[in-house]
């Protein structure tokens, strides 16, 4: 087995997302196993770097002149001289183009890698990689870069990233809305509406609204969400049309604390798709900070964390879950690897927190809770997590 083969076998073994580009790639992905992803998270990118390393696009090997005197390669030095003198452009071997498509695709993977796992600047380089062996991905990776630094809570410099990419690409709808999601996460609701209707007033009422009710829920606005998403549901024809926006609905829902209503939007979803991961996930935390149907809550968020076991929020959610139904050894463990995933998400680390206060690791949850009050974007979060971070305080003096 030679070099780059061994590479593919050893990912083969602990690769375990993004599914479909790993079966792109003919690599057999990793039997879903909450156990070995827990200690698996390190190798899956060494692993996945190494099979990008040794992706890259080799030379190929020249004719030696012994060779050529032999008779080798003649057919392909007169395929050659025929084509300068036809003036046709060279055009490159295939086994060179196909090495560079597939380390393309090992970058995306990568790269996506990367963001899931909140390490934006590695993400960022990794998709710039990506334009330097295919000029052709420029909006793209432009549109990666952003979500990159979106996901890393660097709004400034997503902001700057998608208008330097529409000083180059001016007419590419996807990195218009881009900045314009941008612009909402800081506050800049109304040019964000603005250039979302510029860009999508002739794609018809269905994309239009539902552009605009993701801008409003970037600004909290949840009134017009709510108006844009009834408008979008009624240009809506198919079930799975309208299971997105009832999905939508439900999200915007339970950030209200409107949990009933929220609930009966996620039941919607989940029996036109009764797979619907976010659903499950979302349904089952619902149930799990409201004590009901504690149950059906841990049935939810077993079956969404089978289907994506790397998942942050998931793994976030089954460990509250477990810490609320008294399991909290068991919960530790899952919210640790959850703040692993996610370690710039205040939510989980807050809940890994209380964990460890439960455990009496209260230095540990100090530490957390003082990062979490960093990381809210919302005063009332902060002032609970410093009167949280006030109390262990106390105790501890």
């Amino acid at each position: 087995m030679n070099a780059e083969a061994a590479v593919l076998a050893g990912c083969g073994e602990i690769f375990a997302a993004p599914a479909d580009a790993v079966a792109e790639m003919g690599v057999a992905p990793l039997q879903r196993s909450f156990e070995m992803l827990r200690v698996g998270l390190d190798q899956q990118l060494v692993r996945v770097e190494a099979m990008a390393l040794a992706r890259r696009p080799r030379p190929v090997r020249a004719q030696s002149v012994d060779e050529t005197r032999a008779g080798a390669g003649q057919e392909a030095q007169v395929q050659r001289a025929d084509t300068r003198r036809r003036g046709v452009q060279h055009v490159e071997p295939v086994p060179v183009r196909q090495q560079r498509a597939d380390r393309i695709r090992l970058l995306g993977v990568l790269g996506e890698m990367y963001r899931n796992y909140d390490r934006t600047d590695d993400s960022v380089a990794t998709y710039r990689q990506i334009e330097d062996l295919d000029s052709n991905t420029g909006p793209a990776v432009a549109g990666e870069v952003i979500e990159s630094y979106r996901s890393g809570r660097q709004y400034t410099k997503a902001q700057q990233e998608a208008e330097a990419a529409l000083r180059k690409f001016p007419d590419d709808p996807a990195l218009h809305i881009r900045h314009a999601t941008v612009l909402a996460e800081q506050g800049n609701v109304e040019p964000a509406l603005a250039e979302v209707r510029k860009t999508l007033e002739a794609r018809g009422p269905r994309e239009l609204n539902l552009a605009l009710a993701e801008i409003y829920d970037k600004g909290r606005k949840y009134d017009e969400m709510a108006k844009v998403l009834d408008a979008a549901e009624k240009a809506s024809e198919s079930k799975d049309d309208k299971s997105s926006i009832w999905f939508m609905r439900g999200a915007m829902l339970e950030k209200q604390k409107r949990y009933d209503q929220s609930e009966a939007e996620f039941r919607r979803v989940l029996e036109a798709d009764p797979g619907n991961v976010s659903a499950l996930n979302y349904l089952g935390y619902t149930y799990t900070i409201r004590g009901s149907r504690l149950q059906d809550a841990g049935r939810y968020l077993k079956r969404a964390l089978q289907m994506k076991p790397d998942n942050g929020y998931i793994v976030d959610s089954w460990g509250w879950y477990l810490f609320s139904v008294g399991k909290v050894r068991e919960a530790v463990t899952q919210l640790e690897l959850a703040a692993r995933l996610k370690p710039d998400e205040p939510t989980v680390l807050e809940h890994l927190g209380d964990a460890y206060v439960r455990t009496g690791f209260a230095e540990r949850a100090m530490r957390l809770y003082a990062e979490a009050a960093r990381l809210s974007e919302k005063d009332e979060d902060r002032q609970k997590l410093v009167a949280k971070l006030k109390a262990q305080y106390d105790n501890e003096g």
